[in-house]
């Protein structure tokens, strides 16, 4: 996250967002990820930065464990 933020700040054309991309049934819910999203969405705004954050969320959605959450967690982080 902080070599994204100064790879936007040293080449701001070529930084579009950040990504997070990884099965999410066999990994950690955007739940447990807060206090890292939160950390680079306060970092980005001190650095003078706009860099959204894309998830890649929903697609295990219905399976009935942790991460069927994921879809409304993206949506409050706006992405």
């Amino acid at each position: 996250m902080k070599n994204c933020i100064e790879a936007k700040q040293k080449y701001p054309s070529l930084i579009a967002g950040y990504d997070l991309v990884g099965p999410e049934d066999a990994g950690r819910t955007l739940h447990d990820l807060t206090p890292e999203l939160l950390w680079f969405q306060d970092a980005c705004a001190e650095a003078g930065v706009d860099i959204p954050i894309f998830f890649h969320a929903g697609e295990c959605l219905g399976d009935g464990d942790s991460t069927d959450q994921n879809l409304f967690d993206a949506i409050l982080f706006g992405s």
